[in-house]
């Protein structure tokens, strides 16, 4: 599971969240990185962004228990421009 070996990779370089974004095939509703939300190795809440389809999406996460802290998602506005990252600037605030 790529998903969790980045969040170990993370912890074991000392950092304690870890921020994933997808586009795409990614983003889809009730998915992140092309596979069901219960099969990605995270601690997730049953409601939320990770259930909701856009062209991004964006999750923040605990590395040392795989707990999903929160999630956005946003569309593609021009050309693979997206509001992703102010999405995120909003959500981590609001933690």
């Amino acid at each position: 599971n790529k998903l969790d070996e980045m969040r170990l990779a993370s912890l074991d370089e000392g950092y304690d969240y870890i921020l994933i974004y997808g586009m795409g095939e990614d983003a889809y509703a009730g998915s992140f990185a092309r596979r069901p939300i219960s099969r990605t190795g995270f601690s997730v809440p049953s409601t939320g962004a990770l259930y909701r389809t856009d062209d991004a999406k964006a999750v923040l996460v605990e590395t040392r228990t795989g707990r999903v802290l929160g999630a956005v998602t946003a569309p593609i506005t021009d050309r693979h421009i997206t509001d992703l990252s102010d999405e995120v600037a909003e959500l981590i605030p609001n933690l």
